[in-house]
C-alpha cells in the first residue's frame, strides 16, 4: 500500500478522461493507490487491464438525490469511509481532467505542512473567502478556491465531511465547490495555494500553450493537468471560439487525450481527432 491515494467517479461517456489519466499515471511514474468509482459496467476485460487499480461501484445511500449528484460527492463519502483511515493524503480528482506531469510533490507539501492543496479559482482569484454565514448556504462560483486539485491530508478530513454535510441541510444550493470553500472559511483552514491555469485552465484563451516533450507548457512553466473533455470536436469547438489562441490550446489539449489513451491500455471509443487548428474554424 502506498502512503497516497488519488480517487475520482467516472462514467462509460468520461472513459476517455479516465483511461487517458490511468495510463498518465503509469506514464509520468506516480506512486499512488489508485480507486475509480462507476455505476456503469466497464466490463472485467478493461479493469483486468490494470490489477492495482480499485474498481468501486458506486453505492446509493439516499434515494433523494440524483446520478449526478452521487457522481459529485462519492468519492467524498467514500474516502470518508474508507480511505484516510489507511492513506497520509488524498487526491480528488475528475473524469475530465487530463494528468500531464508527474505532481507527486504535491502530495508530501500537503502531508509535510499539513495543509489542503488547492487550485486558485481562475475566475476569481485568490484572497479571503466572503461568504454569508447564514444557513442554508447559498451557492456561487465566486470563490477563491478551485477543487482542482483537491489534496487533503489525513489531519483535514473534517474538510470533507463538511462539503457533504451541508448536501443535506434543508434547501442547500451548495455544489462541490462552492461547498469546499464554504467549509474552509468554517474550519478556518490555511490553504496552501496552486496556481489555477496550471491546472485547470478553464479559459483557454489566457496563454498559448506549447509542448515540450511529453509535457505541455505555459508562460513557461509546466501544466500538470488541464480540465475538459477536449476528446470531443464538438465540444471542442465551443471552447475554441474567440481567437487563434484557443484553437491552437484545444488542439493542443486534444492531441494529449489521444497521446495518453495510446499508451498502454488503448482507448479510442468516443474520441474525436483533428490535426490543425483551422479545423475547428
Amino acid at each position: 500500500m502506498a502512503d497516497y491515494a488519488i480517487i475520482w467517479t467516472t462514467t462509460k461517456s468520461y472513459m476517455p478522461g479516465t483511461n487517458a489519466s490511468l495510463n498518465a499515471l503509469e506514464f509520468y511514474g506516480f506512486d499512488v493507490d489508485k480507486y475509480i468509482m462507476t455505476f456503469d459496467d466497464i466490463g472485467s476485460d478493461y479493469k483486468n487491464n490494470f490489477p492495482d487499480v480499485n474498481f468501486i461501484d458506486i453505492e446509493f445511500w439516499n434515494g433523494k438525490k440524483s446520478n449526478f449528484w452521487y457522481l459529485v460527492f462519492s468519492d467524498l463519502k467514500y474516502a470518508i469511509d474508507n480511505l484516510f483511515d489507511n492513506y497520509k493524503v488524498v487526491l480528488f480528482w475528475g473524469g475530465d481532467v487530463c494528468i500531464v506531469d508527474n505532481f507527486m510533490d504535491y502530495f508530501e507539501i500537503a502531508d509535510k505542512t499539513d495543509r489542503l492543496v488547492l487550485g486558485i479559482n481562475e475566475h476569481h482569484g485568490e484572497g479571503p473567502i466572503t461568504l454569508p454565514t447564514n444557513q442554508p448556504y447559498k451557492h456561487t462560483w465566486s470563490v477563491p478556491y478551485a477543487d482542482v486539485p483537491f489534496f487533503v491530508p489525513v489531519s483535514k478530513r473534517r474538510v470533507v465531511q463538511n462539503i457533504l454535510d451541508y448536501q443535506f441541510i434543508e434547501n442547500s444550493e451548495l455544489s462541490r465547490m462552492d461547498g469546499l470553500n464554504y467549509s474552509i472559511r468554517d474550519e478556518k483552514e490555511n490553504v496552501f495555494s496552486v496556481p489555477g491555469h496550471l491546472w485547470v485552465m478553464n479559459s483557454p484563451h489566457w496563454g498559448k500553450v506549447r509542448r515540450s516533450g511529453n509535457n505541455l507548457l505555459l508562460f513557461g512553466s509546466k501544466m500538470k493537468s488541464f480540465h475538459r473533455k477536449y476528446w470531443i470536436k464538438n465540444y471542442a469547438e465551443k471552447y475554441a471560439r474567440g481567437n487563434e489562441i484557443s484553437k491552437h490550446n484545444v488542439t493542443v489539449f486534444n492531441h494529449m487525450y489521444r497521446f495518453l489513451n495510446n499508451q498502454r491500455v488503448k482507448w479510442a471509443e468516443g474520441i474525436d481527432a483533428w490535426q490543425n487548428v483551422s479545423d475547428l474554424s
